[in-house]
């Protein structure tokens, strides 16, 4: 799929829970209609919470004032962000979401949620390491009932550089409760153009063929830039095996991801095309969400 960035912002870091920042998308349909569009937003009181907008053409989005996922310095959860979120059944569904805890650990829990409105956190983490940091999560069914989690790894303490290992990796589960990390590396840090800080951030679908497609973001990192992030993409026949693809799907250098591109997040609009939303900053640092719609001319 090729991309074109949409000449409009949709989201804005302009309310009190997210004056700081509106980051990390991930849009779902409603059962009941229009779509909901949860992300990290941090203010002046909070480093990171889980939030929502709702919109009913996914042009205009509307903030909805409740918190969907707080962090709670009584647990030592400093920040929540990068939820994602599966449908289990019916009327049941369950979001995995990024966890910096106060002592700079980096884990991945879960909540539950019966109407996409109230969610329960989970007791537990659903992947942790005294040796790694983890995050970002995706979660996906596979054909034969089980699930499959992605999520960055970063050996601790965190380090730049293609040699960091800072890649993604997977782990599987029979309950969604429950992982086993998974041997190998699902995708490697391995491209020193564009990745030598880390990549992460996958968001994973299945295409008409049956075959899967993923997009990432890869972050480069020098003393006269700083951090620059890109969107990437990759292919598989078995959601294990990847491959990359050599060309960059969304590039930094606009309006407004001058200094990233980053958290794709892909979402059939039901109008026969796929619309990805993405995390962005401009040259000023202001850091909102934005999207690119499918460029059917190329």
């Amino acid at each position: 799929m090729k991309w074109k960035k949409n000449v409009n912002f949709s989201l804005n870091p302009d309310s009190p829970n997210d004056s700081k920042a509106v980051l990390t998308p991930k849009v779902i349909k409603l059962p009941r209609g229009g779509y909901r569009m949860f992300y990290m937003g941090a203010s002046l009181e909070s480093s990171g919470r889980i939030l929502s907008a709702f919109s009913r053409d996914l042009e205009n989005w509307h903030k909805e004032p409740s918190i969907r996922i707080d962090n709670d310095k009584s647990e030592k959860i400093d920040r929540v962000l990068s939820p994602d979120i599966i449908k289990i059944s019916e009327n049941f569904w369950r979001m995995y979401y990024e966890v910096h805890l106060t002592n700079k650990s980096r884990v991945i829990m879960s909540a539950i949620s019966e109407d996409l409105d109230d969610w329960s956190v989970e007791s537990g983490t659903r992947i942790k390491s005294k040796y790694f940091d983890y995050g970002t999560p995706k979660c996906i069914k596979l054909d034969d009932g089980n699930f499959r989690l992605f999520f960055y790894s970063y050996p601790k303490p965190f380090k730049e550089g293609i040699n960091a290992r800072n890649h993604i990796i997977s782990a599987k589960s029979c309950d969604g409760i429950g992982f086993q990390i998974e041997k190998g590396v699902r995708i490697a840090q391995d491209n020193d153009e564009f990745e030598n800080y880390t990549v992460y951030a996958p968001e994973v679908i299945k295409k008409i063929d049956e075959s899967w497609l993923m997009y990432f973001s890869g972050w480069t990192w020098d003393q006269r830039e700083g951090t620059k992030g890109r969107i990437f993409s990759a292919s598989s026949n078995d959601s294990f095996r990847w491959y990359k693809d050599k060309s960059i799907v969304i590039d930094n250098g606009g309006l407004y991801d001058y200094r990233f591109a980053s958290e794709p997040c892909l979402i059939d609009s039901g109008n026969g095309k796929f619309i990805m939303f993405y995390e962005a900053c401009d040259f000023n640092g202001v850091k909102r969400i934005v999207k690119a719609d499918q460029d059917f001319k190329n």
